[in-house]
């Protein structure tokens, strides 16, 4: 029996050849493959070759693991021992078959090498979609503060015309001019806060909502370029008395995104714009927004498509634009819903449905400060801005506040001259300044016992949360974003006025 067990479980898995000093086989028990006799050793395999040297040093032996070899028909892996033999004894070989270990080493060996070339890729897969975030951050944040300067200047300028109106049709292209300006600004604050959105932690900001308003803008600059086109294009609002708050510029980046989706797309026919609030007694108010065209259209399959992270790369479905991926995100965020319908060549309905809350009710109207009810203690201010046009549009802005004097310069280190000849009541930097930035300039004036006490006032044309905190540390505790009115800069002056 333990013979029976020895050839079963060892002898076949075990081969042993006898060679003389010169390689020669001669003597092969054959269990795991025929060696002729007589015969040099490397004949039987090119591998043996590496062991003809060996034969001179007597007394040793050497192990070679897990070689492989196919000898005949037989293909295997070996561990191979090799003994020089001495005076009294023979060289020999000793082959153990290690076939199924080795192959089992090598599956878990490939699978370990796959799961760490798949953890590889992961990590480099992870760190080129934050080089893309990176990426996508610092372009949003230049296209903001390169497109804020213009629009600091259109807007301001825009609001300075209004209040000198002329006749009622250029007071209403000064307005249109205006509220474009603001709508570019919404929508750059959108564009920043477009990471939050994806990762789901934006913010929502509630506003009054105005159908009417609403629908006499969207009236005013869409109805001239549809005419442009020879479409047809209807726009009509359906709401009760009640007064609603939403977030007011999310919902205008829906429809822009939607009646720019469909103009686009419409080379005849008409375009339909119905705007209604859903409003029951039991629940919140629904705003529902319904866009209709006659354009190309787009299989119906392919809307599953259009919310998918390749907004950012292409718009692989024609006719769908890339306006309806970022109105899916926007929705999906403010709780609401999408639905589709379209067809080629039949064209494309759009539903969208956003709760909206009830305003509450006040006895009287609240009033807002206007520019003719604030007053201003005398000031004296530095303004810090690389940009002439808007140290202009600022010194416009207070022309008729004749307590306070502008001293009006273009780099931070002009502004730390003038600290040392003459006492302010505040400086205001604008942050992205060339040379000496506003944030730099910041710290040094802070950092002087004679000028800390001193308010910084911030303008700024981005406003994400890391920029505020960097602006807090900076010392800079008031800001004034990009493009501003000119009730927003006298309601911070008017805080500055307060403190003295």
């Amino acid at each position: 029996m333990l013979e029976a067990i020895r050839e079963r479980y060892i002898f076949n898995k075990c081969q042993v050849i006898i060679l003389d000093d010169d390689g020669i086989i001669t003597l092969s028990d054959d269990h795991l493959f025929e060696v002729p006799n007589a015969q040099p050793i490397e004949n039987v395999h090119p591998f043996f070759e590496t062991i003809r040297h060996l034969f001179d040093d007597k007394n040793e032996e050497h192990v070679f693991h897990c070689i492989h070899l196919e000898i005949g028909d037989v293909i295997g892996n070996y561990n191979v021992i090799f003994n020089s033999g001495n005076k009294e004894q023979n060289p020999f070989l000793v082959l153990y078959d290690f076939t199924e270990n080795c192959n089992y080493i090598q599956t878990i060996v490939q699978r370990r090498n796959e799961s760490v070339i798949a953890l590889e890729f992961e990590q480099i897969q992870a760190q080129r979609l934050q080089a893309e975030q990176v990426f996508k951050n610092k372009l949003i944040a230049t296209i903001s503060h390169d497109l804020r300067t213009p629009l600091t200047s259109i807007a301001g300028f825009a609001e300075l015309l209004q209040k000198q109106q002329g006749t009622p049709q250029g007071a209403n292209y000064v307005q249109l001019i205006s509220q474009s300006a603001t709508v570019i600004k919404d929508i750059l604050d959108n564009l920043l806060g477009l990471a939050k959105l994806e990762a789901g932690v934006a913010e929502t900001q509630l506003k009054k909502l105005h159908l009417p308003e609403l629908t006499d803008y969207l009236e005013a600059i869409y109805a001239p370029k549809m005419q442009q086109k020879g479409l047809q294009f209807s726009l009509k609002k359906s709401a009760p008395k009640n007064a609603f708050i939403a977030d007011t510029t999310r919902i205008l980046q829906v429809i822009i995104n939607l009646v720019d989706n469909a103009v686009k797309f419409t080379e005849k026919g008409s375009i339909q714009v119905f705007l209604s609030v859903l409003a029951e007694a039991a629940t919140e108010p629904i705003l529902q927004i319904t866009v209709i065209d006659t354009g190309i259209g787009f299989p119906q399959e392919a809307t599953e498509k259009i919310g998918s992270f390749q907004r950012f790369h292409s718009t692989d479905v024609e006719g769908s634009g890339l306006g309806l991926s970022i109105v899916q995100g926007v929705v999906k965020h403010l709780q609401g819903k999408l639905d589709i319908q379209s067809a080629p060549d039949k064209g494309t309905t759009v539903w969208v449905e956003i709760p909206i809350q009830y305003a509450a009710e006040t006895a009287t109207a609240v009033q807002t400060n206007s520019d003719a009810s604030i007053t201003l203690a005398p000031l004296k201010i530095i303004v810090a801005d690389d940009n002439d046009v808007n140290i202009l549009l600022f010194q416009q802005m207070l022309a008729e506040q004749e307590n306070v004097q502008v001293i009006a310069v273009n780099d931070g280190n002009t502004v730390l001259d003038e600290l040392q000849k003459q006492p302010v009541d505040a400086v205001f930097l604008d942050v992205h300044m060339d040379g000496l930035d506003g944030i730099t300039t910041a710290k040094l004036i802070k950092s002087n016992k004679l000028t800390k006490h001193i308010p910084l006032v911030a303008f700024t044309a981005t406003n994400s949360a890391e920029e505020l905190d960097m602006l807090q540390k900076a010392g800079m505790s008031l800001t004034l974003g990009k493009p501003f009115t000119q009730q927003q800069l006298l309601q911070v002056l008017q805080q500055i006025s307060a403190t003295k």
